[in-house]
């Protein structure tokens, strides 16, 4: 009577072991698939609803840019500044999770997200108005090393082959920033489609 009292201690036990288990892997399983909605959604509105939005805007003060240069003009400009773009939502999250959430064997959209927010961190470095203002200021520099009559200035602005490289390069630059923006147009939209 005592080995079967034992024998079912020990299977009552183990059973009991076992859907304890069971209940402990499927609640954590539950609160994975929640809290990957979750982050799922955030990523979803944060690209969709904020860099989205940001776009359009961005490539076209780049392209402002690119035409205040190219005519020579030095004035001021109004950029918008884009506070809320930046890849500090992705940055929030373990990446381990992303690929959970985004790789699949039929589409990899882990790798198209590291991608999005690898040019958003890019585009970031140098908004058009930091662009503009270190033209400005690149320009005004060289122009104070050599002219200090005002008169001089615009014609040696208009003529010098130092002032036309540092265009050159401001205007290459803002065009690989606006084909990035159009690169990121589409990897968003290849994203969001799922």
């Amino acid at each position: 009577m005592s080995d079967k009292l034992n024998l079912t201690t020990i299977l009552v036990a183990f059973l009991s072991f076992i859907l304890g288990l069971v209940s402990n892997l499927l609640i954590g399983w539950i609160n994975d698939k929640r809290r990957f909605r979750g982050i799922e959604g955030g990523i979803k509105s944060h690209l969709q609803d904020v860099i989205g939005e940001d776009l359009t805007q961005l490539k076209e003060d780049y392209e402002m840019i690119i035409v205040s240069i190219e005519k020579q003009q030095m004035g001021s400009i109004k950029f918008k500044a884009f506070e809320s773009f930046n890849s500090e939502i992705y940055k929030a999250n373990n990446p381990s999770d992303y690929y959970k959430i985004y790789y699949s064997s039929k589409r990899n959209r882990f790798k198209t997200l590291i991608a999005i927010y690898s040019i958003i961190d890019f585009l970031k470095e140098n908004f058009p108005f930091e662009m503009h203002a270190n033209y400005v200021t690149e320009i005004n520099s060289h122009l104070d090393k050599f002219l200090k009559e005002d008169e001089k200035r615009l014609d040696h602005f208009r003529t010098c082959k130092s002032c036309n490289n540092i265009r050159n390069n401001y205007i290459a630059s803002c065009r690989l920033r606006v084909s990035e923006v159009t690169e990121l147009k589409k990897l968003i939209d290849e994203f969001l489609k799922g």
